[in-house]
């Protein structure tokens, strides 16, 4: 039972591991939730390339002068085409395992079954912070169709 649940006092399990143990299977399989330490590194990685992509950016538009920036195209387009087709898939990625684990935490009453957490997870700061990442993911993934949108509607 997680630290959340009232059955978790009951045992006094302080010093053990919250794990998920499988029965069905053949034998017992034992995995440890590593959600936290998941999303935590893919939303690192993402950051990583993301800063090197504006700095790519923003290397590239200072090629030229204000009046003759024909010389930054060469350079910008691949970069704008990685960011579209191949850094998106970061925020795609994150914004879906967050609301799978979401929708995980709450069956079964956050996992204490059919007693009364003693607190709900969703409730802290941690979880305030996870949600904020969540709706910059969707608001930064909704930017790509409003520019497509804007350059099929003036052309």
């Amino acid at each position: 039972f997680a630290n959340h649940c009232p059955q978790y006092f009951s045992n006094n399990a302080a010093d053990y591991l919250v794990i998920t143990v499988d029965d069905q299977g053949s034998g017992f399989e034992v995995t440890r939730n590593t959600f936290g330490l998941t999303f935590a590194g893919i939303a690192a990685l993402y950051m990583v390339i993301d800063v090197a992509w504006i700095l790519a950016v923003w290397s590239a538009a200072c090629m030229g002068t204000p009046t003759e920036p024909m010389g930054r195209d060469e350079y910008l387009r691949p970069l704008l085409i990685f960011k579209i087709f191949a850094v998106n898939i970061f925020p795609i990625l994150l914004l879906v395992f967050g609301v799978l684990q979401i929708a995980a935490t709450r069956k079964d009453n956050y996992g204490c079954f059919e007693e009364t957490p003693v607190y709900y997870p969703d409730k802290g700061a941690m979880y305030a912070l996870f949600s904020i990442l969540l709706v910059t993911y969707a608001l930064e993934l909704l930017i790509w169709p409003t520019i497509i949108t804007n350059k099929v509607i003036r052309y």
